[in-house]
Order: structure tokens, then C-alpha cells, then sequence
């Protein structure tokens, strides 16, 4: 299963493009940024029959189903655990969004090329946990490799693990750091 988070029409077209050349078995779940009525709609037609929203889940044979577009907040970190692995959407625009939600969970995560503004994207890029595509054939391309070789997907879920582990822990050095000026002023 790929999870797609926080993605916007760029991201969503990318996918689009890139499903049909993808095993057929594998399923889509879509959660966009925007999650207004209209944008749901049309992506759902966009995607085609074998789409459903999930607030239309009832009475829906699910085996059937290639995509799943969530419409509703506050489900994107719980599907990351289930994932296979991850797009996280933003890339083609103004810059990514979290990418440590899959991370952490040792899904490989994918996003488009508008990264380097944020530490963790680059490093995990620069480690290969993360990988940065600029057209539906690199997703393609990355996709089917994390798919089809199992000793690869292993290594880089396992990159994505120790890079969320080595780098937690932050809030701990930031209170110790903040203390003594908090007591100093009261």
C-alpha cells in the first residue's frame, strides 16, 4: 500500500500518472492538504471508478477499490503505520511537508524536488531513507525498486528508523538549555 500525505494537485497528478504503471495490486490511499468537497470530488473523478472517499466507505467492496482519498482531518499518522511506503506531498510547490511522520514508522518516503529547506528531508536524501523525484517515471522508477527488492526496502526502512532515533530527544536538550534562564528571571 502507498500512502500519499499532504499532497496538492501537482503531487496528486504525479500519482495519477504513475498508477498505472505501478502493479496493479498495489492501493492507494490519497490524504490532499485540501480536503474541501469540490477538490475531493473532482480528484475521485480524476482517479476514476475504482476511487472512493472515505466518507462514502459504506456498502463499498473494498478488494475493488485502487484508491482511497480520505476527506477528513486528523488520519494522516495513523496511516503511515500501515503504509508500504510513503509520498509526501509539497514537493512541487513551496517545499514539503513533515516527513518524519513516515519516517518513524521505517516507511521509505518519497517527495518531489522542493526539499532543501528543510534538514532532515536533506539529510535523509543524502543517506538514502528519502528519495527526491522530479517526474511520475522517477516515482516510477523508485517505487518499483522499493516494491520488488526486499533487501533494499529493508536497508532504507531501517535507514529511516536510526535517522528518527539518532535525532530524537531535542525537547530534552532544549529544556536543559532553557532552565537555567526560566528560574534565573522568576
Amino acid at each position: 500500500m502507498l500512502v500519499a500525505g499532504s499532497t496538492w494537485p501537482a503531487d496528486d497528478e504525479l500519482i495519477i500518472q504513475a498508477s498505472g504503471k505501478l502493479p496493479d495490486n498495489l492501493k492507494f490511499i490519497i490524504v490532499p492538504h485540501d480536503i474541501h468537497g469540490d477538490y475531493i470530488d473532482k480528484l475521485c473523478r480524476d482517479l476514476g471508478p475504482r476511487s472512493c472517499k472515505f466518507s462514502c466507505l459504506n456498502n463499498v467492496d473494498l478488494d475493488a477499490l485502487k484508491f482511497l482519498v480520505i476527506d477528513a482531518v486528523g488520519f494522516l499518522s495513523s496511516v503511515y503505520k500501515i503504509a508500504t511506503l510513503t509520498y509526501v506531498g509539497g514537493g512541487f510547490g513551496k517545499g514539503i511537508h513533515n516527513i518524519l511522520e513516515p519516517a518513524c514508522y521505517g516507511k521509505p518516503v518519497i517527495f518531489g524536488p522542493r526539499f532543501h529547506k528543510f534538514r532532515e528531508a536533506v539529510e535523509l536524501v543524502d543517506m538514502e531513507g528519502a528519495f527526491s523525484v522530479n517526474s511520475s517515471a522517477g516515482f516510477i522508477g523508485i517505487a518499483d525498486k522499493l516494491l520488488s527488492d526486499e533487501y533494499f526496502y529493508a536497508i532504507v526502512s531501517q535507514k529511516c528508523i536510526s535517522y528518527v532515533n539518532d535525532n530524537s530527544g531535542a525537547t530534552a536538550v532544549i529544556i536543559k538549555y532553557l532552565v537555567p534562564y526560566l528560574t534565573k528571571n522568576n
